[in-house]
């Protein structure tokens, strides 16, 4: 009986071997590539294109469309005066190299939310994590495209990459309760090293109200530099 099961046998041990380490090597290549994919995924950069893309002067929804803000203005200033504390009754000053950005928030009719301004709620951001199309760029300043580091073709990577910063701790406007019956207009200040400049930088000023534990939605991220062909 077992001469007659011997081929068979033999089979299984030399033909199963090799099909068991091409299984083994099919799964560890589909990982290699996999994991990789996955990653790039995760971090994949969003893509601004159209109305996604939120330029200075332009109303960008904000808190899943429950205020409305708008970046009025941004220039640099070397000193500014701002309220360190809550308590104090006169103004600081600070040197340095600062981006000022003017925004005006409006609370929408329908929303029931209700927010008091702090610093985290603004950073300024370089623009690595950001694509934006070279188009609108070379629409909103007057500069040829080797100024500028391309990704993928004809998106604009960063001309500049610096570590994000915090807006500035101004009592002048943190713990202001931000209503529906007026806009809400003020200054945030960050301070960037010494070799940047807003004018000639390509920033992101993002805004971001969530504080509360399990508050999902995205921040709202907007270009400092004017469309000189603004959305109709």
């Amino acid at each position: 009986m077992k001469k007659i099961f011997a081929p068979i046998e033999w089979i299984l041990d030399n033909v199963s071997k090799p099909i068991q380490i091409f299984f083994y090597a099919f799964i560890i290549l589909g990982l290699v590539v996999a994991i990789p994919l996955a990653i790039k995924s995760c971090g994949a950069k969003p893509n601004y294109e159209g109305m996604d893309a939120f330029f200075v002067n332009e109303d960008a929804p904000l808190h899943d469309d429950n205020y409305s803000i708008k970046v009025v203005d941004a220039t640099m200033k070397d000193s500014i005066s701002i309220k360190s504390s809550r308590d104090a009754d006169t103004l600081t000053i600070l040197d340095g190299n600062f981006v000022a950005v003017e925004i005006c928030i409006t609370q929408k009719v329908h929303s029931e939310k209700e927010h008091k301004l702090d610093a985290n709620d603004f950073k300024l951001k370089d623009h690595t994590g950001t694509i934006i199309p070279l188009s609108m760029i070379m629409d909103a300043i007057d500069v040829t495209a080797p100024d500028f580091r391309v990704d993928r073709g004809d998106s604009v990577d960063s001309n500049a990459s610096f570590t994000t910063v915090t807006a500035i701790k101004d009592y002048t406007w943190i713990g202001k309760q931000i209503t529906k019956e007026q806009e809400t207009i003020l200054t945030i200040y960050f301070k960037v090293p010494d070799e940047l400049n807003v004018h000639n930088t390509i920033m992101i000023l993002e805004a971001d109200f969530f504080v509360g534990v399990g508050e999902t939605a995205s921040s709202t991220d907007i270009v400092l530099f004017e469309r000189k062909q603004p959305i109709k």
